[in-house]
């Protein structure tokens, strides 16, 4: 992952959504507080679902242990990412899209994978 300084970037609000341009051109959009799309960067989030049930959407209510239950739809060098694959859940067979999250923080050279 490449880290990119914000220097110089301007903002706006568009449809309950805030939409940032950075020195670069490239775009970040956020909606309460949380990224929800990118443009403009090697790889780009795409989309995340079920904005409506975000519990920051109403952040003087929240409550310990909300939770947000999401699909967030990515780019890896321009592609979409993730496999289709059929799953048993529950004892039904279920269409899915399988997600391979790898992650790592650098100054521990902690890694992991998280499979959505």
């Amino acid at each position: 992952m490449t880290v990119r300084r914000f220097l110089s970037y301007s903002g706006y609000n568009e449809n309950g959504q805030q939409k940032w341009i950075t020195q670069d051109n490239a775009m970040l959009v956020t909606q309460h507080d949380c990224l929800v799309k990118t443009l403009g960067l090697p790889d780009n989030l795409q989309e995340v679902s079920n904005l409506s049930q975000n519990p920051l959407a109403d952040a003087l209510h929240l409550r310990a242990g909300a939770s947000w239950t999401r699909i967030a739809q990515w780019t890896k060098h321009s592609e979409t990412r993730g496999a289709n694959e059929v799953l048993t859940l529950a004892g039904r067979r279920v269409a899915c899209r399988v997600w391979i999250e790898q992650a790592r923080i650098e100054a521990t050279s902690r890694a992991w994978e998280n499979t959505f």
